[in-house]
């Protein structure tokens, strides 16, 4: 469900190693003595705040943000909200420096699983009562995959490999992070962690596992942070009139209208999208409602095949909903994922908004190419209010999405819990 926008074009001119943790300030913005700027850390922003930030700035800012390991795009507090509870560790990858329980977007307190060293050290004991690991030429070695902030992450895969013989053998974490290898040879050993979902590979070598002996080895993940000072470039919109929309100017947008500007251009730098996408996701509605006055096309594609009505989020009222339902909006268009506008709007849009796309959708329970439903995008955003109106309007609450999870599977949230159990969600046996 990616949109391209301004915020993710950013590219770093001069890369700087500074310590951020040696600097004055706060979670969002500190002081850097040696370059004499501040550092704004767009990471603990919602996409939102850090576009607004970097726009205000004219480009001329320093950051530093956690760098996504497959795009190498910017990832910020929203994005990174759901990373933390899809891997199952909520608040501890995001550490001390980004303090999510000071973030806007959270509605809830998250969960932090701390790791219970005394309850897998006795698990694996039982399994080893009927057995003298005295007279034993082989031992085990076990562990728990936690983050910088001793939170457990589940579901990664560990190997295991025999420095000597190269023989490799594979497990995965459970839901506690826990993992082990029994009965292996006594010999030297290296271990090593997948890296997914924001987290570095990381190998642990010289591992010497005797006879008979339980050993201990936990594995600690770092996530991908870059540290940015200096001027960051920003790949500019290629018309004038997406400027002047980016940048809320109605008396500019009409002035460049009147002479002519291209209202229907695309934008090639950010997936062919018109002016009147930009006015949407800002939540522009005189804008918006001027582009569609003098011609802008309310069901224009991008490259994704999306549509302005599929940028509704937490800025869009119900006069531009209305204003886009009205000159023609298609609700039930989909995009290349199999998203449609009820699906993008589900997770942030506010539920007024949301109870308008309800009403015009054919089908509330549609999936998108992952599987996931509107309802099953609000449980994952908690957004009680959301996940209330699709209910009161019928949403099926026990599909499963392509991992096997229902709505109730992807809240954090216990009101959100709650309310699907009354409504009769199925509770998973794992």
């Amino acid at each position: 469900m990616s949109k391209k926008s301004l915020i993710d074009s950013i590219q770093i001119k001069s890369p700087c190693s500074e310590d951020w943790n040696a600097m004055k300030g706060g979670d969002k913005v500190r002081f850097c003595g040696h370059c004499d700027l501040n550092v704004n850390n767009i990471s603990a922003l919602t996409r939102k705040q850090a576009m607004k930030l970097v726009r205000d700035s004219d480009g001329r800012i320093c950051v530093r943000y956690i760098k996504n390991p497959v795009d190498n795009k910017p990832l910020f507090a929203d994005r990174l909200y759901k990373i933390t509870r899809r891997a199952g560790i909520a608040a501890g990858v995001l550490g001390a420096s980004l303090a999510l329980s000071t973030l806007t977007y959270a509605q809830g307190a998250p969960v932090l699983l701390k790791r219970n060293p005394d309850a897998q050290t006795k698990t694996l004991k039982e399994k080893d009562s009927d057995k003298d690991k005295t007279e034993s030429r082989t031992g085990s070695i076990s562990g728990t995959l936690i983050d910088q902030q001793d939170a457990v992450i589940p579901n990664f895969k560990i190997t295991l490999t025999n420095q000597k013989t190269g023989q490799i053998q594979t497990t995965t974490t459970n839901s506690d992070g826990y993992f082990e290898f029994r009965n292996i040879d006594a010999d030297v050993y290296s271990l090593k962690s997948e890296g997914k979902d924001g987290f570095k590979a990381k190998e642990i070598k010289e591992i010497t596992v005797r006879a008979a002996e339980d050993l201990r080895q936990d594995i600690e993940l770092d996530i991908e942070l870059v540290t940015v000072m200096g001027d960051i470039a920003i790949v500019s919109y290629r018309s004038l009139l997406h400027q002047a929309v980016s940048n809320g100017d109605l008396e500019e947008v009409k002035n460049l209208i009147a002479n002519g500007e291209n209202i229907n251009q695309k934008d090639e730098n950010y997936g062919n999208i018109t002016p009147l996408f930009i006015a949407v996701e800002n939540g522009s509605a005189d804008i918006a409602e001027t582009l569609l006055n003098f011609g802008a096309r309310v069901n224009a594609k991008d490259e994704n095949k999306q549509t302005p009505l599929m940028r509704l989020d937490e800025d869009a009222s119900l006069e531009l909903v209305n204003l886009l339902i009205k000159h023609g909006a298609k609700v039930n268009l989909v995009d290349r994922e199999g998203n449609n506008a009820l699906i993008f709007a589900a997770r942030s849009a506010k539920a007024e908004v949301l109870q308008v796309l309800i009403r015009r959708t054919t089908n509330i329970d549609a999936q998108n190419s992952d599987g996931r439903t509107a309802l099953m995008e609000a449980a994952d955003a908690d957004n009680f209010e959301n996940v209330r109106a699709l209910l009161l309007a019928g949403a099926d609450l026990n599909l499963k999405d392509r991992e096997g999870e229902t709505a109730l599977d992807l809240t954090t949230e216990n009101k959100i819990e709650e309310l699907l159990k009354a409504y009769g969600a199925t509770v998973s046996d794992n």
